[in-house]
């Protein structure tokens, strides 16, 4: 024990340690808080020393100019008096006088002439002030030399202007600059500090050193940061070589700098007399803290030797030694708490120990017991622990592999160094702890091990072991190698389908695409939304039905998109939800197949269909068709009128049981052989049920029966007799769907039917025994103007004795609605060979000359379509040959210019090759469109001749105006600013043009002449590019851009 003490005596001891601790800290803190006061004392004494200065500086500045605004006013008095102005001498002495006993600052006042010499002789035509008079300006001078008596003076000067505003001489005031510095004097600060003015020069006007000579300039880095703006934040040497602080501010607007400074020894005067107070202050505070340092660590010393000898005795294995109570009972009360500390760690330590031993033994058996491949490693890879698990899976035992290397006992050849590499990086970085290696068993088979590894260390931070924990899962791997080739082959099988299948997730964003894509470039990327995949209107439908097989509804859609090119497709939809093994929904899956064709064929087919019913409705014979059951699959107006029935009463039913009264007749039988023989049946019948004779003819096909029922009673009657004949013509003019109307040879309407009361809107009664030309009768033709009476359809038949067929024309209804009608009319002759009437049939075209209107305008817009280039919207080259050709035989009838210009992009195939051709594409864009709109008049247009040439073809435009036009469009083009790269000749985008023009002949050449010269002067154009060539009289002269002579001598 003693010798463990004398070891320790040799070592600094606490008390020592304390008391030079402390002595140390009462240093710094009594160094830092001196260094902190002197430092908030220094910036704050600058702060208040450049506020004070910025305050004196304004103060003086504003001073200075209104001293000088003042005796400017003093001067402009005079100069403005009116008596002073019109010339009178006396009045300006008086005002001079009263001005200098008034004002002590002017040295001199007195007028000059307009010959700028003063009373006394002295010329001052040379100076400034002289010559802003003559302007008509007061001024102020700068600092200039008295010709009088030499001194240094500024001059107030205002010019004198007569009665006719004419310059008449000018008053000039001088001022000393002692003047002026008395002023300055008034502000000072210190016993070096001083305010001064200096010009832009940097030359003293006033201050120490101004009054000589050659007066002093101060430096040009002060006169900068003035002119800049830049305040003054430290301290500098003046002029004078003091060390100041300073400030300053411009004035006489701008043409002298105040600047006030402060001797820097003045400014810390008072701070140093305040630091060797608290220096002061600070040591004595430092000496009293020493003092009680060395007391209250001499306490501290003593308790701790009692607790350091109970240490020592523990640290060599004396766990039962404890500190007595006496010993505790005489300290403090921390070391109190310290000691009884003490005493119970020794009490934990030896449990501890006693319980370690037994955790020992039960760790080592859970290590045996765990189903996880356990393993120890040290450093050098050697086996140090292997538990049960392992020899089970390799069949060593851990006696067989106890301290052996791990590589050349478990691993396989192959792998040993990618082990060597992961076991060496997790020994220096700790890093790859998660790793996978196959293990060799003792009868030589591979089992795939994947682990989870880290290091033991030592509380110092060396490594000492290395403990992995793995699973063997070499079933596990087969098992998702058989689940990705299962993948794979659903992939290989949806792939080859028509159908497109897409999965969404829970979000509705895309996870995957499979089978045929829909027309499109490339697939989809994962992630993406309906939002991202299609446009707006289609997104919102798709999203809807997501949405709704998220919450286990079938949607079915069907939709349409189109390609860039403007090509429609039709697709179809199903969406419904995507199930994991338990059955939740986790997302959407749906199947797309494009129905195209099939919409295309069902309109076709509804276009077919939709014609023959308008063929079948408008005729006036019963027509119905039987399936070959002979149930309704068709029955036509007429039909359903003549059986009186309405058409939910016929379609679906038997033909018998909707017409009971056929069972068994001639009729029925001959649609029964219709049937059976396949062989077309005419019959003729009277039906009773509907007192009619009718020609039944009967036409089979594989779907069933087509039956026309041809009324023939009218035949029928007129065989009988004439009268009979007579009523059923009637009868059959009231029921045709047509109006009929008879007009006799007076030109009264003598008869018409029930049609024709609905056409005209009026009743018979007002119809009947009305003139054909009465004013009622309001007709226009379909140029929409009135139709005068002579050209009636009705007048024409009645004058020539001619058939009028299918006159077409609008009438104008007493109620004010309009119709289309077209007027068959035909004259009935007497046994004179005289027209005694005329027979008029009237349709009702409105509903058909709408269709054809529609009909036109679609044409017209396809036509319209197919004359525009896809690219840049302009008209193509097919339009500009048919236009040109048009344009040409126009004017060789009206014998007037016609004039084209060929132009091309130049270095277009560089533009591709470096900016893509989508580049490319933007480019013909914007040129098009800029040409386009170019053309003001109508008649103009511009085509895409192909590639990047353009023609723009110019109805009645002389050469000279084509030509204009070219180089205004040369140069708006290179004005765009289209980066180009690679042109040769410029850094933008630019064109090259042929301009020819001619008046074409009759029989003369034809249009292509003028393409050839408009392509010949391109061709010279392109020589050197970015330039306009045009057709002389005989020859293609070059053009030079801008100022170029364009149509040539």
């Amino acid at each position: 024990m003693n010798v463990i003490r004398d070891r320790y005596k040799r070592r600094p001891t606490l008390n020592r340690k304390l008391r030079s601790l402390g002595l140390v800290f009462v240093l710094l803190v009594g160094f830092a808080c001196t260094l902190i006061f002197a430092i908030v004392e220094i910036v704050h004494q600058k702060r208040g020393i450049y506020h004070q200065l910025e305050q004196t500086i304004l103060l003086q500045q504003q001073f200075i100019d209104k001293w000088m605004d003042e005796r400017m006013s003093d001067i402009r008095l005079i100069s403005q008096d009116a008596e002073v102005r019109s010339g009178d001498s006396a009045r300006t002495q008086q005002l001079i006088a009263l001005i200098k006993s008034s004002h002590s600052d002017f040295q001199n006042i007195s007028f000059v002439g307009s010959q700028g010499k003063t009373a006394a002789g002295i010329d001052i035509s040379d100076r400034s002030y002289f010559d802003q008079a003559i302007k008509g300006k007061a001024s102020i001078s700068d600092v200039l030399q008295s010709r009088m008596d030499g001194k240094r003076i500024i001059v107030f000067a205002a010019p004198v202007l007569g009665a006719g505003r004419d310059y008449a001489g000018v008053i000039v005031g001088s001022v000393e600059l002692t003047t002026i510095e008395q002023l300055m004097k008034q502000f000072t600060y210190g016993e070096h500090g001083q305010t001064y003015l200096v010009d832009k020069d940097g030359t003293l006007i006033t201050g120490v050193g101004s009054g000589g000579d050659q007066p002093v300039k101060i430096r040009s880095s002060l006169l900068e940061q003035a002119a800049a703006g830049v305040k003054l934040k430290h301290s500098y040497d003046d002029y004078r070589n003091v060390p100041v602080y300073g400030a300053y501010n411009w004035t006489n607007g701008g043409r002298w700098l105040i600047i006030g400074e402060a001797g820097r020894k003045d400014v810390l005067a008072s701070l140093y007399t305040e630091v060797r107070y608290a220096i002061l202050i600070i040591l004595l505070a430092m000496l009293l803290a020493v003092y009680f340092m060395f007391r209250t660590a001499k306490r501290i010393a003593k308790p701790v030797d009692h607790l350091l000898r109970g240490v020592q005795t523990v640290k060599e294995g004396g766990y039962d030694y404890r500190i007595h109570a006496s010993v505790l009972d005489a300290s403090t009360i921390e070391f109190q708490q310290l000691g009884e500390a003490f005493n119970a760690m020794s009490d934990t330590i030896l449990e501890h120990t006693e319980a370690l031993s037994k955790e020992r033994n039960f760790a080592s058996s859970i290590v045996d017991t765990a189903a996880s491949l356990i393993v120890v490693l040290d450093k050098e890879g050697r086996i140090v622990q292997f538990n049960r698990s392992c020899e089970l899976t390799t069949g060593y035992r851990f006696e067989d592999v106890r301290h052996a290397s791990i590589l050349e006992k478990l691993i396989p050849e192959g792998e040993r160094s990618e082990l060597v590499a992961h076991l060496q990086s997790l020994l220096t970085t700790g890093g790859g702890r998660n790793y996978e290696n196959h293990w060799q068993s003792r009868t030589g088979e591979l089992r795939l091990i994947a682990w989870s590894n880290t290091v033991l260390q030592e509380p110092n931070g060396d490594i000492v072991l290395i403990i992995g924990i793995g699973i063997d899962i070499t079933e596990q791997r087969k098992v998702e190698q058989a689940l990705r080739e299962s993948e794979e082959r659903f992939r290989l099988i949806v792939g080859s389908m028509e159908e497109v299948v897409t999965t969404f997730d829970s979000d509705l964003k895309l996870t995957g695409v499979y089978g045929r894509a829909m027309g499109v470039n490339g697939l989809p990327r994962h992630g993406m939304t309906l939002h991202q995949l299609m446009n707006p209107a289609n997104a919102l439908r798709h999203e809807d039905a997501q949405r709704l097989a998220l919450q286990e509804q079938t949607t079915v859609l069907d939709w349409k998109t189109q390609t860039p090119r403007g090509a429609n497709h039709s697709y179809q939809t199903s969406y419904s939800a995507f199930r994991d093994n338990e059955g939740a929904i986790k997302g959407v899956v749906s199947v797309s197949r494009e129905i195209t064709q099939l919409k295309e064929t069902e309109a076709a087919y509804r276009e077919t269909q939709a014609r023959m019913n308008n063929i079948l409705e408008s005729i006036t014979d019963a027509f119905i068709a039987l399936n070959n059951d002979l149930t309704f699959a068709y029955v036509n107006s007429e039909a359903k009128r003549k059986f009186s029935r309405f058409q939910w009463e016929i379609m679906g039913r038997h033909f018998l049981e909707v017409l009971p009264e056929l069972t068994n007749t001639p009729i029925h039988e001959c649609c029964r052989l219709a049937i059976e023989k396949q062989l077309p049946h005419s019959i003729e019948e009277f039906v009773p049920f509907m007192d009619a004779w009718y020609e039944v003819h009967i036409y089979p096909s594989k779907d069933g029966l087509s039956i026309y029922f041809q009324d023939v009673s009218v035949r029928k009657q007129l065989e009988q007799t004439a009268a009979e004949s007579q009523m059923r013509l009637a009868t059959i003019i009231e029921t045709v769907p047509s109006g009929i109307v008879v007009v006799d040879k007076d030109g009264r309407i003598v008869m018409a039917n029930r049609m024709a009361e609905v056409m005209f809107g009026m009743g018979k009664d007002d119809i009947v025994s009305r003139g054909y030309d009465d004013i009622i009768w309001e007709l226009y033709d379909v140029d929409g103007k009135v139709m005068p009476v002579e050209d009636f359809p009705v007048s024409i038949a009645m004058s020539t004795g001619r058939m009028v067929s299918n006159s077409e024309y609008m009438f104008k209804r007493p109620d004010g609605k309009r119709i289309m009608m077209m007027c068959n009319c035909s004259p009935l002759f007497d046994n004179d060979g005289a027209v005694n009437s005329v027979l008029v049939a009237l349709s009702d075209i409105t509903g058909r000359i709408a269709i054809q209107s529609e009909l036109q305008e679609a044409n017209n817009e396809l036509k319209k379509l197919s004359s525009l280039d896809g690219l840049t919207g302009i008209f193509n080259r097919r339009y500009f040959n048919e236009q040109l050709r048009a344009e040409w035989n126009s004017h060789a009838l009206a014998q007037e210019p016609l004039s084209l210009i060929m132009l091309d992009i130049d270095y277009f195939k560089a533009y591709n090759d470096t900016y893509g051709h989508l580049g490319g594409d933007m480019c013909l864009k914007a040129t098009a469109a800029l040409i386009q709109s170019s053309l003001q008049e109508p008649n103009r247009f511009v085509a895409r001749y192909g590639g990047e040439e353009f023609g723009i073809v110019l109805p009645g435009t002389p050469i000279n105006v084509a030509a204009e036009l070219a180089e205004l469009l040369r140069i708006q083009v290179e004005k765009q600013e289209i980066a180009h790269a690679n042109s040769k000749v410029s850094r933008f985008v630019t064109i090259s043009l042929g301009v020819a023009s001619v008046v074409p002949a009759a029989n003369g050449s034809d249009e292509e002449s003028l393409v050839s010269a408009a392509d010949k002067c391109l061709y010279e154009a392109k020589r050197t590019r970015n330039r306009v060539a045009v057709q002389a009289a005989r020859t293609v002269l070059e053009e030079r851009p801008l100022k170029a002579d364009f149509w040539g001598p």
